[in-house]
């Protein structure tokens, strides 16, 4: 569900208008030093409180910012899909580990090409490969489906060598201050948590053991601490889509712990890094993730997208915010099917409307222009459909203007927001049934009366078996 209600961005914020990234006081920008780790094949739930990962959980975590809801792309299996989509934004069909004899890719059309055509350098530092010869074949504990440059025909026929380096030379690259503004560094297979290896036999614990050894020099560099970026971030969950590790470091994130729980897939890095080095078109799937400007500090990520919630009052009992990033609007608008969306931007904006552009639905009212939050009140909203809400001239103050959509998908009684309302969603209100409306039981209240009673359950009932189209 995540990937099909979720927040779209395609039109969000102005990136895609044309307009030249803003280059900040504290922000990133084409000049920027980017790092990023890939770790293997573990779900966020075996890693966070694990007492086999006490770096990530003692050391990383207070002062990171991290992600609760990361995916990988949905069915994205196994590990060469996912190294091939924080590249290129699709896994070009491709659904199993090949190397690069069966699955190599003609195509120009990805992100270190992208970077290279614009004069920005790049590299990978791969563990256990030579650099006297390209690795386009497995060398034990080298894996080549953990190496997704590889896999394109550009880089392997013209300069394979020269961007594919040892993982033992980034630390000269490093106290050097020469490595290059963006940096994919693959562990080997005992290192990244994919294997079981001596001597401890616990993936987990190896691969936090090697974070714990590594992670430092770059955090202690030059590169890193002249508002730099490292990301640590897995391929793939072990079963399912995830959630898997995101965590970011860097002097321009919130850091101090802060985690948020919006919607997130691989498509949001790669949509993130092209929206830091200024280079477009977005590719594949980077066109319509949510890029993670919500874990920096704002104003960090260029032309950062805007976060999207509904809001509504359950009575005495508060205010509380459905997140359309993550999950589908699933609670009554009350006896005028009215609900309020509330978009917060990186930095002020103005509109000069707003309106429903698909389903049923009005536009009753709007504030903010000429701030960072903009409020649009809707009203005679029906039930059991998606509908777009579009401000239309959006401006940031850089002179150019243009149109932003959010969809949202109303569907009553989907406490459980799963896309239908079922047997699952009278169960789980009728547990809460009695219970005080707090901030993790607000769906029960689908009345939205401030209280949790038989009239929730009765509406859950009636609506049972609806379903978003």
């Amino acid at each position: 569900m995540f990937s099909k209600f979720r927040l779209i961005a395609a039109a969000s914020l102005l990136g895609l208008l044309g307009i030249a990234p803003r280059v900040a006081g504290a922000g990133f920008n084409s000049s920027s030093t980017v790092f990023i780790i890939l770790m293997e094949n573990e779900n966020w739930s075996s890693i966070k409180g694990s007492a086999s990962a006490p770096y990530i959980n003692n050391t990383l975590l207070p002062i990171a910012s991290y992600a609760e809801q990361y995916y990988n792309p949905p069915g994205n299996h196994p590990s060469l899909p996912n190294y091939l989509w924080l590249e290129a934004g699709t896994n070009f069909g491709i659904l199993n580990d090949n190397p690069p004899s069966s699955n190599h890719q003609s195509t120009t059309n990805h992100f270190v090409t992208f970077l290279k055509n614009t004069g920005i350098s790049w590299k990978t530092y791969q563990e256990n490969i030579t650099g006297t010869t390209c690795p386009t074949t497995d060398s034990y504990p080298y894996a080549v489906r953990h190496n997704p440059f590889a896999y394109f025909d550009d880089i392997v026929n013209n300069y394979c060598v020269s961007a594919m380096r040892p993982f033992t030379e980034l630390a000269g690259d490093l106290a050097n201050n020469t490595v290059s503004h963006y940096n994919f560094i693959t562990p080997n297979l005992c290192d990244d948590m994919h294997d079981s290896c001596a001597p401890t036999n616990n993936p987990i614990k190896q691969g936090d053991t090697w974070l714990s050894q590594n992670v430092p020099m770059i955090l202690q560099s030059a590169a890193y601490q002249n508002n730099g970026l490292l990301i640590i971030t897995w391929d793939e969950a072990v079963t399912g889509d995830g959630p898997i590790g995101m965590i970011v470091l860097s002097p321009l994130a919130k850091g101090g712990g802060y985690h948020n729980s919006l919607g997130y897939t691989h498509s949001s890095t790669l949509r993130t890094f092209q929206k830091i080095f200024g280079v477009t078109p977005f590719l594949g799937g980077a066109a319509t993730g949510l890029d993670l400007s919500d874990l920096f500090v704002p104003g960090a990520i260029p032309n950062g997208d805007p976060q999207v919630v509904s809001r509504q009052v359950h009575g005495s009992a508060g205010t509380f915010d459905i997140d359309l990033a993550l999950g589908d609007e699933c609670r009554s608008g009350g006896a005028t099917n009215a609900y309020q969306l509330v978009l917060t931007f990186p930095s002020a904006v103005t509109f000069s409307s707003a309106s429903v552009t698909s389903g049923t639905g009005t536009v009753s009212g709007t504030s903010g222009s000429g701030t960072a939050s903009v409020t649009v009140n809707l009203t005679g909203v029906t039930n059991a459909q998606t509908i777009t809400l579009t401000l239309s001239g959006v401006s940031d103050g850089t002179g150019t203007t243009g149109n932003i959509s959010v969809p949202m998908g109303v569907l009553i009684g989907d406490t459980t927001a799963d896309g239908s309302v079922n047997a699952g969603d009278i169960g789980q209100t009728k547990s809460q049934s009695g219970n005080a409306v707090t901030v993790s039981n607000f769906r029960e209240d689908v009345t939205v009366d401030g209280s949790i009673n038989a009239g929730d359950i009765g509406l859950v009932k009636s609506k049972s078996g609806t379903g978003l189209p």
